[in-house]
């Protein structure tokens, strides 16, 4: 049991690792030095990749029938909402590079200066209970979107060894979720521990390359959705 345990990890994982949407939001959130809405945003996609490994690993035919039934709406939905986001960091983004004393610039640039010791311990306006819900949801929601993933598992299953599998059955999404939340967390504390030693312009190009990302991305949820 230990070993389909220690695979289903991996297999989160392999899942998660791909750059995509969520890996985007995180890497931006950590960036801007708010770990916890980082956080929040992979366990979102963590719980979705957990529900598919179970309608993989059960082999439910009606849900993953229904999900690629619904395979272009759900498409068309996903690149509505990454282009809304992609306008909205777009637009963000300007306005703090144009805004010098804007109050998130100390959370993007605050690089241009050196970083104190409560550099780490700066604030976003808001209520960020409410910011971190959001993050979650929304990154919920953005996985779901996408019903490839269950023929991602469907695939990964094989590779793993983990087709037919009876005993031990409910690790499997345990394995997965923790697996996945593995990522997002190294991904995140590597990204929040790195950012004291970026300069402000290699902040800024990162966030266009993300962009260009998440542009790309939603390409390939538009062309699902008219193809």
């Amino acid at each position: 049991m230990f070993v389909i345990f220690l695979k289903s990890v991996l297999l989160g994982v392999f899942v998660t690792a791909p750059v995509g949407p969520i890996g985007i939001l995180v890497v931006k959130k950590s960036l801007a030095g708010r770990w916890g809405l980082a956080i929040s945003a992979g366990l979102g996609a963590a719980v979705v990749d957990g529900f598919f490994s179970i309608v993989a690993g059960l082999g439910l035919t009606q849900v993953s029938t229904f999900l690629l039934k619904f395979e272009k709406p759900l498409s068309g939905l996903g690149a509505l909402i990454l282009v809304i986001l992609l306008w909205i960091f777009e637009k963000r983004r300007r306005r703090e590079n144009q805004t010098l004393g804007h109050e998130e610039k100390a959370d993007q640039n605050f690089l241009k200066t050196a970083p104190d010791k409560n550099s780490s311990k700066i604030k976003p306006k808001g209520n960020s209970k409410l910011e971190g819900f959001r993050n979650f949801s929304l990154s919920a929601f953005i996985t779901f979107t996408n019903p490839m993933t269950i023929v991602g598992f469907a695939g990964l299953f094989v590779v793993f060894g983990l087709i037919g599998v009876e005993s031990g059955l409910f690790l499997i999404p345990i394995g997965v979720f923790l697996g996945a939340c593995l990522w997002w967390g190294s991904l995140t504390f590597l990204v929040f521990r790195m950012r004291g030693k970026l300069t402000g312009g290699f902040v800024n190009r990162i966030h266009i390359a993300t962009h260009v990302l998440m542009a790309l991305s939603a390409s390939v949820c538009v062309y699902r959705f008219v193809f």
